[in-house]
């Protein structure tokens, strides 16, 4: 939904210019797809993409045209050690993982300059627990609900850009 809002309106319209984190499929990775994104957006891999050589080389190759990497849902484990090394940021579910976990996770990244999102803060009591953990950014309903808008006139340059990635598949 979002990135056909995006060929509409705009990405900078829809975000403010904020960087925009967009969960990407590993077919969407690989098949290269992503590419027609503003660099200012973080392509987020969720929990489920294996990182396969196929995954391992289609994230170098958008980071060399200067999009970011956000692994979500993170829990370490050594298939995930070439993601990791790709990886500018990594979101750590409040909901799925233990103060240890969260410990072992930000000792093993300390030396890197990955920045860890401590994830589903939900109550003022996780906000502050994350704090002391040393999380320095944050997501959750604690912080913000989603807010749902909508566009209702369509761009002459919106619809060429939707035919033109239609065209690409």
């Amino acid at each position: 939904m979002m990135v056909g809002d995006w060929m509409f309106h705009g990405l900078d319209e829809l975000t403010g210019g904020h960087r925009t984190f967009l969960n990407c499929t590993r077919d969407a990775l690989v098949r290269g797809l992503l590419t027609r994104l503003p660099p200012s957006t973080v392509l987020e891999l969720l929990e489920t993409v294996e990182p396969d050589k196929e995954v391992l080389a289609a994230c170098r190759r958008m980071k060399a045209l200067g999009y970011q990497i956000a692994l979500d849902d993170f829990q370490h484990c050594e298939k995930m050690e070439g993601l990791l090394a790709l990886a500018d940021y990594v979101k750590v579910d409040f909901r799925l993982s233990d103060k240890e976990e969260r410990r072992e996770i930000i000792r093993r990244l300390k030396s890197n300059a990955t920045m860890l999102v401590a994830e589903k803060i939900e109550t003022n009591e996780e906000f502050e627990m994350a704090l002391e953990e040393g999380f320095r950014l944050f997501q959750g309903y604690y912080l913000a609900r989603p807010k749902i808008f909508s566009k209702r006139k369509i761009s002459t340059h919106g619809v060429n850009h939707l035919r033109r990635l239609a065209a690409r598949s």
